[in-house]
């Protein structure tokens, strides 16, 4: 498929995707002439990439590893793995272009994502844990197949750094979650003066969880979150593990649409000081086995950059997520 701005004929399906997702048997077009793609001579492409984007729809879609492997494109994604982790070209193409091993990451995130604990072994069975094997010492990727905690997908810096951790500590709910809160809360001033303003949450408000402490934002720019007009829009992704039960009252109660995400964010070394708590834009979405959100922080996540008076330059954020269990009008 390919897509654009087109009124009339913004998406275009040549090869007739849309019947894969119906009759969900999944095609895996390789092309014979890859090889000679002006990206992939140049170091700044590699073929795997398209075989995990290939591995992460199977898994979206619900199929077991058993139907996967009956998928009519499998052998020649399967193909694909195995023939990059039978040479050092994609090594040496990685170990040269940061934004190859940014995006192999990305991908590899993208993928982690559809899957729950229960399958990571089962993807790994099938080409993933070799790739991963292969990849070792050059990319990395045991933190986010295997995240202690929570798994963060934020915006590439530069390098090899990213604005956060790719696996961070756990979140906490219930009572800790509140706790938390209201200890932020307290510390939101007016402005110009050191007196609390009393903020406190809305009628038909909760808070369900936040993160256990503050998360330290890495200083730079991400030239990724910038549109044409100059713009930014920086976005942050956070699979959180819950418990399915918690999940399942979550959906009830409040549905995708009436969650919301607060991040707080305070000067390191601030821990009682001000802070400055921003609601974003998000979705949500629930797993089984945890919680999906993406958040878009503006230019938020780059306070740290210039800091805001004097030399306290580096930044930590907090994150909170709220249910509301109002009525939409």
């Amino acid at each position: 498929m390919s897509f654009s701005s087109d009124s009339v004929s913004g998406v275009r399906d040549r090869w007739n995707g849309a019947a894969d997702y119906d009759e969900r048997r999944f095609r895996y077009m390789r092309n014979a002439y890859y090889t000679e793609s002006p990206l992939y001579r140049a170091g700044q492409d590699l073929e795997v990439c398209s075989a995990l984007m290939y591995l992460r729809i199977l898994f979206e879609s619900g199929l077991s590893p058993e139907e996967i492997v009956r998928q009519p494109g499998w052998a020649d994604a399967r193909e694909v793995i195995a023939e990059t982790c039978s040479g050092n070209r994609a090594l040496m193409a990685l170990q040269e272009n940061a934004r190859l091993r940014a995006r192999i990451r990305y991908l590899t995130a993208a993928l982690r994502g559809a899957l729950t604990d229960g399958q990571v072994e089962a993807a790994g069975e099938l080409g993933l844990a070799d790739l991963s094997s292969y990849l070792e010492g050059t990319v990395d990727l045991d933190e986010i197949l295997y995240p202690d905690g929570v798994l963060a997908v934020s915006a590439h810096l530069g390098g090899d750094i990213f604005r956060l951790d790719w696996a961070l500590p756990p979140w906490q709910t219930g009572a800790e979650a509140r706790a938390a809160l209201d200890r932020l809360l307290a510390r939101v001033r007016s402005t110009g003066t050191e007196t609390p303003i009393g903020a406190r949450l809305g009628s038909g408000q909760d808070c369900l969880m936040t993160t256990a402490e503050p998360y330290t934002l890495e200083v730079g720019i991400s030239g990724s979150s910038r549109t044409h007009a100059g713009d930014v829009n920086e976005f942050v992704h956070f699979a959180v593990p819950a418990e399915a039960m918690m999940l399942q009252s979550w959906r009830r109660k409040y549905g995708a649409r009436g969650l919301a995400i607060l991040i707080a964010f305070e000067w390191s070394g601030s821990e009682d000081g001000e802070v400055l708590l921003v609601p974003v834009p998000s979705a949500f979405s629930f797993g089984r086995d945890r919680l999906l959100i993406r958040a878009n922080c503006g230019g938020l996540m780059e306070l740290s950059r210039q800091g805001v008076t004097g030399d306290r330059a580096a930044v930590d954020a907090w994150f909170v997520v709220l249910g509301w269990s109002g009525q939409w009008n």
